[in-house]
């Protein structure tokens, strides 16, 4: 981790501890996760936004260890690469040196919320975060998402995760592989928990463009497609959560069947 990174960090932590919310620290035990996914619209064949929301804990209601991967697996069917999702190319380096509003506006890929805790002295403090993704440029097999995490409140500090979408096996289509390294705070103290994120892929709030006949056309980028065809059940979807000292869990989710779209055997 650079020095400016690590000093935003440290940043962010001591305005955290000045002006956060601060509640007595509990202890950290096995983490647990929830996950729970919609489509909207949720209709057979339309252009759909996938939503995801994950939670996260520790026991008796401690935060849960540091991330340091996730594994994020959509039904089969649902391709992200296969979306309209994607025209341009944003980089690292753009990303990391001006932020989001660098990228070319048809990277973005999703957006969302997520909310990080630390421990300060004998409480915890919380920060929402904005979350950002973008097609990248990273080489090696798959394709190349960019995750940005931007803390607007009480303190500007940003981050950028990539991660890569690789081909999954049945019942799952697609898996978005993302390492995290560690954030630090304080001297001494625990690195930044992540407790909840909420992020949705798809068109809703994206605004792509092109030129035609020297006009520029702007408009909605075909998202992810619900399957003409539903599973038995539901569509899966699950997430793989790493925590830093090894310990793994996974959460899984249904999205259940709309009402005119026949299951699957």
């Amino acid at each position: 981790m650079g020095w400016a990174r690590a000093a935003a960090a440290l940043a962010l932590a001591a305005s955290l501890a000045a002006t956060a919310l601060v509640r007595p620290a509990a202890a950290v035990a096995q983490p647990t996760a929830e996950l729970s996914a919609a489509f909207s619209p949720d209709r057979p064949g339309a252009n759909t936004t996938v939503k995801f929301t994950l939670a996260l804990s520790g026991s008796q209601g401690g935060p849960p260890p540091p991330l340091t991967s996730l594994g994020f697996r959509l039904p089969v069917g649902m391709d992200l690469v296969d979306s309209q999702l994607g025209l341009a190319i944003c980089s690292v380096a753009r990303l990391r040196a001006h932020g989001a509003s660098a990228c070319p506006p048809d990277s973005r890929l999703g957006m969302g919320r997520t909310r990080v805790t630390f421990t300060f002295g004998p409480g915890l403090a919380e920060a929402e975060a904005r979350v950002e993704a973008f097609l990248g440029e990273v080489p090696g097999p798959g394709l190349s998402v960019l995750i940005y995490v931007e803390v607007i409140s009480p303190v500007f500090a940003v981050f950028v995760f990539p991660s890569r979408l690789v081909d999954d096996a049945m019942p799952f289509g697609e898996e978005l592989n993302m390492p995290l390294p560690l954030i630090p705070t304080l001297p001494e103290a625990p690195d930044l928990s992540i407790t909840r994120l909420k992020v949705s892929f798809g068109p809703r709030g994206l605004v792509y463009s092109r030129r035609v006949h020297g006009h520029t056309i702007r408009f909605a980028p075909r998202g992810l497609s619900v399957p003409e065809r539903c599973p038995r059940g539901g569509f899966p979807f699950d997430i793989a959560v790493g925590f830093l000292g090894g310990e793994r869990t996974l959460a899984s989710t249904l999205v259940k069947c709309p009402s005119r779209l026949p299951a699957g055997r």
